[in-house]
């Protein structure tokens, strides 16, 4: 499948409030590219989850918020980590979308060496 922002709002739907346009454009290309087909049958996962990743930093970045420290999905609760005061490394652990596609990634390609 050529994945499109449409297969990634229906796979994470809090990610539709972000209008198609520029920021999805360039998610994208940037997801399919580094993904490319080294992930096998979870490669279109593996993209939705890098788009996500980093739409979801463009949001933050846009409302002055930092990395995601916790999440609640219906009644289901998550809370991360924060990083420390000042560090700029918090990379793909910076969204749970992030996190997802690093476990992809090591059951295909091991360690990844990606900045965001």
């Amino acid at each position: 499948m050529d994945v499109q922002r449409q297969q990634v709002v229906e796979a994470f739907p809090d990610l539709d409030a972000v209008p198609a346009g520029p920021q999805w454009a360039f998610a994208l290309r940037r997801a399919k590219t580094i993904v490319g087909d080294r992930f096998g049958e979870d490669s279109d996962m593996a993209v939705m989850l890098y788009t996500a990743h980093l739409i979801q930093l463009g949001r933050g970045a846009a409302s002055g918020r930092g990395a995601v420290t916790s999440e609640t999905v219906g009644s289901v609760s998550r809370t991360y980590a924060s990083p420390e005061a000042g560090s700029s490394g918090v990379g793909l652990r910076g969204t749970s979308y992030g996190a997802q596609f690093l476990s992809i990634a090591g059951m295909h390609t091991g360690p990844l060496l990606l900045s965001t």
